[in-house]
Parts: C-alpha cells; structure tokens; sequence
C-alpha cells in the first residue's frame, strides 16, 4: 500500500495534479483462481515483448501475434490475461462460448468491433473526472482532454 501511495504522489508532483479526497481506492488484489507464470518461462516462451532491447528477440510475441485491439483498455487487459491467466474454469468456459458465439456470427462480430473502436479509454475519462485543480484551468484542460480523446485518430 505504501508503493500505490507513493506512486499517487508522485504522480500528482510530475503532474502538477491533486486529486480529489476519497476519488481512488486503491485495493489489494491476490490473484486468486489464476496462474503464475515466473519470470523465465515468460521469457523463453515470449509472452510479452522484452522490455531491454539489448537481448535480440524475434520481434514477435504471444502479445504481438494476438493484439488486435481497438482499445488501450483492450489492450492492457489481453496483457494482463496473458501475464496473469485465468485458472477458473467457468470463467474460462464462459470466455470459450463468447469467441464460439463471435466466430459462427460474423456480423455480430463485425458490428461489436465497430463498435469498441469508437469508444475512447474509460480508464483516461474516469481519471479526467478525478482531477481537481485551478478551477479556471481545471475546466480549459478537461474541456481540450476530452477533445482529444474523442478527436484524436
């Protein structure tokens, strides 16, 4: 808990940001009814790229091959997935019967991408609710954040 408090902090100094009494909760989660993957087989396996670029890699990972997300939050949630696999076979069951239903409904499947690629990051939109600041500059930079993310390419 003192590393999350820690990092809020400094986040709020690099930012110039306060954010608003009791609008984070920060939760300890222990990842219960998932795998663990130690570090090394993540390696040898290519889960994720590598971070240092100083060991030659193929270019190519579980992650690079499976990452077509449209979304940020798409994309951190395929990351923690792989790094942080599910051991619950119902939530797995209920994860096959969802790609089953998308792969024999090719409309349906195209229509929900539509879909998801218009929406912007939540996770950026709830932090932009939790701002406080300037009240003058708070609502000029929320106002030019939000055009942003729903005018950015």
């Amino acid at each position: 808990m003192a590393a999350a408090a820690a990092l809020i902090k400094y986040v709020e100094f690099i930012q110039n940001v306060l954010f608003a009494q009791n609008s984070l909760k920060v939760t300890y989660l222990v990842a219960e009814k998932s795998c663990f993957i130690d570090v090394n087989t993540m390696r040898n396996v290519e889960v994720v790229e590598r971070i240092h670029l100083k060991q030659k890699t193929t270019g190519r990972s579980l992650f690079s091959v499976l990452n077509t997300c449209l979304t940020s939050g798409g994309v951190r949630l395929l990351r923690s997935s792989l790094l942080q696999p599910s051991a619950d076979l119902s939530m797995i069951e209920a994860r096959l019967e969802a790609i089953e239903e998308l792969i024999t409904n090719q409309p349906k499947f195209n229509r929900l991408r539509t879909i998801i690629a218009g929406v912007s990051d939540i996770y950026r939109l709830i932090t932009l609710c939790c701002y406080l600041g300037n009240r003058k500059e708070t609502v000029r930079i929320v106002e030019n954040r939000i055009n942003e993310m729903f005018f950015q390419s």
